[in-house]
């Protein structure tokens, strides 16, 4: 498998939409793998935003009472 390089225009694009935006999203994107996304956040050192981690944890929560108390 090849490695996914970015040149330096989509890795500033890359730390700007990565704190807020999924994981999916991003690799759609830049064309590559959920993985790869991981691997490149975490060699930049970058995190997700505490916003975009709540809002996530939100929407976790509803599914999982819709979840728990369908009829």
């Amino acid at each position: 498998m090849r490695k996914k390089c970015l040149n330096s225009e989509e890795t500033e694009v890359f730390k700007e939409k990565y704190p807020v935006s999924s994981n999916q999203e991003l690799a759609e994107t830049f064309k590559m793998s959920v993985t790869t996304v991981k691997n490149y956040a975490f060699a930049l050192s970058l995190k997700k935003s505490p916003l975009y981690l709540a809002n996530v944890k939100r929407i976790a929560s509803q599914k999982g009472i819709k979840a728990r108390w369908k009829r």
